[in-house]
């Protein structure tokens, strides 16, 4: 069946957005203003998924927290310990030399997470 999503651009107020979080299955912080790809991540976005991974986890929904924009393998290790639950790519996977490379520094960048106490941990 179909799924409810809701996004927010950068500079969008997250806590408007909050209100509808017991009604949708995904949630998808913009990293960039839409328009164009290859735009470098908003510097905020972190600290907006963080934020969005309390309100989830806090109210006890079941919220899938989605990024979307300058995501590439070297962000990856940061959103993930910021608490995404899916990272969408476009730009940096048609722009890599050897999608099979790309591909395996992608993994590996999923793997090694560091904390929020500055220890990496490996999932």
């Amino acid at each position: 069946g179909a799924r409810v999503g809701l996004s927010v651009n950068p500079t969008d107020p997250l806590k408007e957005a909050s209100e509808f979080l017991d009604r949708l299955d995904m949630f998808l912080v913009l990293g960039v203003q839409p328009g164009f790809g290859g735009q470098r991540m908003a510097s905020n976005t972190t600290t907006r998924i963080q934020e969005m991974r309390k309100r989830v986890d806090d109210g006890g929904y079941n919220v899938i927290i989605a990024v979307d924009g300058g995501v590439n393998a070297n962000t990856i290790p940061a959103l993930l310990a910021a608490g995404a639950d899916c990272l969408i790519m476009g730009t940096a996977i048609f722009q890599a030399e050897s999608l099979k490379d790309f591909i395996m520094q992608v993994k590996c960048g999923m793997m090694i997470v560091p904390s929020t106490d500055g220890q990496s941990i490996i999932r």
